[in-house]
């Protein structure tokens, strides 16, 4: 914390339960559906195959984010989840908090699962809270990136105040349009529209550069 008085830390879940004992009996078939799209996709290792392997993946990232004092007494926050990330304000007030969601993909690794962006006051109490969806379909080009919002961040220089950036061209740097990305900010309590900071755009080689409007 920045009063170097405490600790946030990620435990494991007291109240996870045993390790899942894989069934040898199938309770049906592994689907995958194209829905009729035709779209290439890059091609990563060691993904999840079946329900099992989503069993152990919620057993083993499943965990409890608590306040430790230099004592060594313990608070807990929040609830219970897949702790993608958590960072604290710079004021000390607030956490951004995100954490996986189902439902899982036997397509892309683990970072590019839905996930909630959540900011949390000091005693684990949700005061914001953003959905983002499945990244599956992420053009192969690259610089392509997922749609909507994506690397959200406190400002260093303000006390609570987010800051993330948001594809304009849906991720995709095949498409023309004026501006690739804007940068958007969100000062506490939150509860306003969020605030255009800046717009990118990337040139065509040989320039290679970035203009900020």
């Amino acid at each position: 914390m920045p009063d170097s008085k405490s600790l946030v830390v990620k435990f494991v879940d007291e109240n996870r339960g045993e390790m899942p004992k894989v069934n040898t009996v199938p309770a049906g078939p592994t689907v995958q559906q194209n829905i009729g799209k035709a779209n290439p996709s890059r091609t990563y290792q060691d993904l999840l195959k079946n329900r099992y392997d989503e069993q152990l993946f919620d057993y083993y990232m499943q965990s409890q984010l608590k306040f430790v004092t230099l004592q060594g007494k313990q608070q807990n926050l929040g609830q219970a989840g897949i702790v993608k990330s958590v960072e604290i304000s710079p004021d000390g007030q607030y956490m951004l908090v995100q954490t996986i969601q189902k439902p899982y993909s036997y397509l892309v690794p683990h970072y590019y699962f839905p996930y909630q962006v959540e900011v949390w006051s000091r005693d684990g109490k949700v005061v914001k809270l953003a959905q983002l969806s499945l990244a599956e379909d992420i053009p192969i080009a690259f610089d392509a990136v997922a749609k909507g919002p994506r690397s959200y961040n406190w400002r260093s220089d303000k006390p609570a105040t987010l800051y993330w950036a948001e594809a304009q061209d849906e991720g995709d740097p095949g498409k023309e349009v004026s501006f690739r990305d804007a940068v958007y900010t969100l000062d506490t309590p939150f509860s306003a529209q969020p605030f255009k900071l800046a717009s990118t755009k990337n040139d065509l080689p040989p320039k290679n550069r970035t203009v900020v409007k």
